[in-house]
C-alpha cells in the first residue's frame, strides 16, 4: 500500500477534531441529500412557477453542471486559499445559493441559482473527505466508514424527505432547509478549524480545461437528462451534444497530459489503489445511482404507489447499509479492502435478482427486505473503496486525486441513471409490443378474459381501457425483470474484475547455495 505523508500543521485539541468533523460531515450530507431531494419535487415546482415537467428538470441538470464544472477545481482553489478557507466559503456561498433557489420567482432564475449552487458545492465533498483522512490519518478506516455511510444513506432520505416536504408544505422548503443546516455548520468551523494550517502558493489557473469542462460538461448532461425526451441518436441535437462532449473530454486529456499545471492530475493515476478506486467508483456508483432511480419508477408506475411512499419503501437500503458499516468498519483493517468489495457486489447481485423475481402483487415486507439487503452490499463495497483512495494518496495530493475521485463518482451517476432508466423504459416497450400483438379475438383463452373483464366493468370502453392498463403494467414489469437480471450480471462481473486487483504474494527465492 502506498504510503502517505503528512504536509498539513494540525495544532488542535480532540474536541476541536470532534466538533470540526461534525459540521464537516454536516456539511457533506447536506450536499448529498440536496442532489436527491430535488429530484421528486420536479412536478411540484413545474405546477409552482407554471412550466412544464420537462422544462422543470433543468434544475436538476444544471445542478449537476454547476457541479462537474467545479469539482476538478478544488486542488487549484485549496492552493491559492488552503483548504480551511475553501471549504467555510463553500458552504457559505452554497447557502446562499440555497436561498435563492428557494425565493425564485420564476424558472430562470430557479435555474441560474441551482447552477451556482452545484458550483459552490463542487469543492465540498473532496475537500471534506479530505480534511478528515488528515485530522485522523491514523484512523482512516474510521472515517471512512462515517463518510461512506452520508454517500450511501443521504441519496436513499432525499426523496422521502423531498415528497414529504412537497405534499404537505412547499417545495420551496426543500431549500430554505439548507440554510439553518449551513448556518451552523459554518460558525463550527469558524470556531475550530483555526487549528488546521495548510502551505498556499501563487499557481496559474488552467483557463483552457475551465473553458472545456464549461462546454463539455453542460453538452454531456444536457445529452444524459433530454436523450430519452429528444429520442437519443434519432435526434440531431444528440448527436452534436455527444459529439462536442466526446471532443471536449479527448481535448481535456490531450491537455492535461501536455500542460505543466492542469487542473486534472492525471500522474495520480500511476497509484494502483487510486487508479483501481476511481474504476469501482465509475462502475460500481452507476449501478448504484440507477438503483435508487429505476426502483422507485416501477413502484409508482406498476404498483401504484406515490412518490412518498415508493420513497419509505427504498428506506431501508438504509438500514442494511448501517448493518453492513458496522461488520466492514470492525473488520477492515484484518482483511484486504478487495475482499470486501469481492462480497459486496455478491451481495448486491442478490438484491437485484431477488427484486427480478418478485411475485405479482409484491408485499411492502419483501419489498423494504430487498432494499435492505441491497443497503447492506452496498456497504461491503462503499467503505473499502472509499478508505482505499484515501489511503493512497498524500496529505498534498488529496484535494486533486479526491476532486478527481468525486468528479468520477458525480459522473458516473448520470451515465447510469441515463443508460439503466431508458433502458428499462425501452425494454417496456418492447415488452408492450410482445404481448399486445399476441392478443387477438381469435384465440379461446383471449375470448375467455374478455367476457370476464365484461362481467366485471359493463361499459365496453371501461373495459377496453382495463385490459390495456393490465397489459401496461405487465410489459413494464418485464422491463423491471430484464433490468435487475442485468444490473445483478454487471454485479457478477464486477465481482470477477476485483480478482484481477488481487496481487499474488511474491515468493520468497530460496537460496541454492550450500
Amino acid at each position: 500500500m502506498e504510503q502517505s505523508v503528512d504536509n498539513t500543521d494540525i495544532d488542535m485539541t480532540t474536541m476541536q477534531k470532534m466538533v470540526l468533523s461534525f459540521a464537516l460531515c454536516l456539511v457533506a450530507f447536506m450536499f448529498v441529500l440536496d442532489y436527491t431531494i430535488a429530484n421528486v419535487a420536479v412536478p411540484y415546482i413545474a405546477g409552482g412557477l407554471g412550466v412544464s415537467s420537462s422544462q422543470g428538470t433543468y434544475v436538476i441538470t444544471f445542478f449537476s453542471v454547476g457541479n462537474a464544472i467545479f469539482l476538478p477545481m478544488t486542488s487549484w482553489l485549496v492552493k491559492i486559499y488552503g483548504d480551511s478557507k475553501v471549504v467555510i466559503w463553500a458552504t457559505i456561498l452554497f447557502t446562499f445559493f440555497s436561498f435563492t433557489c428557494a425565493a425564485a420567482p420564476n424558472l430562470y432564475v430557479l435555474v441560474v441559482s441551482r447552477f451556482l449552487q452545484g458550483a459552490a458545492a463542487g469543492p465540498l465533498l473532496p475537500l471534506s473527505q479530505g480534511i478528515l483522512t488528515k485530522l485522523f490519518r491514523t484512523k482512516v478506516q474510521k472515517i471512512s466508514t462515517i463518510f461512506s455511510m452520508i454517500i450511501m444513506i443521504a441519496p436513499v432520505i432525499g426523496p422521502v424527505i423531498g415528497g414529504y416536504i412537497c405534499i404537505n408544505y412547499l417545495w420551496r422548503w426543500i431549500f430554505y432547509i439548507n440554510i439553518p443546516v449551513g448556518a451552523i455548520s459554518v460558525v463550527l468551523m469558524l470556531l475550530n478549524i483555526k487549528g488546521l494550517k495548510s502551505k498556499t502558493e501563487k499557481v496559474g489557473f488552467d483557463w483552457f480545461t475551465f473553458m472545456l469542462l464549461l462546454v463539455g460538461m453542460t453538452c454531456l448532461q444536457l445529452f444524459l437528462d433530454k436523450g430519452q425526451q429528444w429520442d437519443w441518436w434519432l435526434s440531431d441535437r444528440v448527436w452534436v451534444l455527444s459529439l462536442i462532449a466526446l471532443l471536449s473530454i479527448c481535448y481535456i486529456l490531450i491537455w492535461s497530459f501536455s500542460y505543466e499545471k492542469p487542473l486534472f492530475q492525471l500522474y495520480l493515476f500511476k497509484k494502483r489503489l487510486f487508479a483501481l478506486s476511481c474504476i469501482l467508483i465509475f462502475f460500481a456508483y452507476s449501478l448504484y445511482f440507477a438503483i435508487v432511480v429505476v426502483f422507485p419508477l416501477w413502484l409508482e408506475d406498476v404498483m401504484g404507489y406515490t412518490a412518498y411512499k415508493a420513497g419509505l419503501a427504498v428506506a431501508p437500503m438504509g438500514v442494511g447499509a448501517l448493518m453492513g458499516a458496522a461488520i466492514v468498519g470492525k473488520n477492515i483493517s484484518k482483511f484486504r479492502p478487495i475482499y470486501f468489495i469481492m462480497i459486496g457486489m455478491f451481495i448486491m447481485s442478490l438484491a437485484c435478482f431477488y427484486a427480478a423475481n418478485f411475485p405479482p402483487g409484491v408485499s411492502f415486507y419483501h419489498i423494504a427486505m430487498s432494499r435492505v439487503v441491497l443497503g447492506f452490499g452496498l456497504a461491503f463495497w462503499m467503505i473499502p473503496v472509499i478508505s482505499m483512495v484515501s489511503n493512497s494518496l498524500d496529505d498534498s495530493e488529496l484535494p486533486s486525486g479526491l476532486g478527481i475521485f468525486h468528479f468520477l463518482r458525480a459522473l458516473s451517476g448520470g451515465i447510469g441513471t441515463a443508460v439503466y432508466v431508458t433502458m428499462y423504459q425501452r425494454r417496456g416497450i418492447h415488452q408492450w409490443q410482445n404481448i399486445a400483438y399476441t392478443f387477438n379475438d381469435y384465440r379461446i383463452s383471449d375470448r375467455v378474459y374478455q367476457k370476464e373483464i365484461a362481467a366485471l366493468i359493463p361499459d365496453a370502453t371501461s373495459a377496453k381501457y382495463y385490459l390495456g392498463e393490465v397489459v401496461s403494467s405487465q410489459a413494464t414489469t418485464f422491463g423491471f425483470v430484464e433490468i435487475n437480471n442485468l444490473m445483478a450480471y454487471v454485479c457478477l462481473a464486477l465481482m470477477l474484475l476485483c480478482l484481477f486487483a488481487v496481487k499474488k504474494p511474491k515468493k520468497k527465492e530460496e537460496s541454492t547455495t550450500k
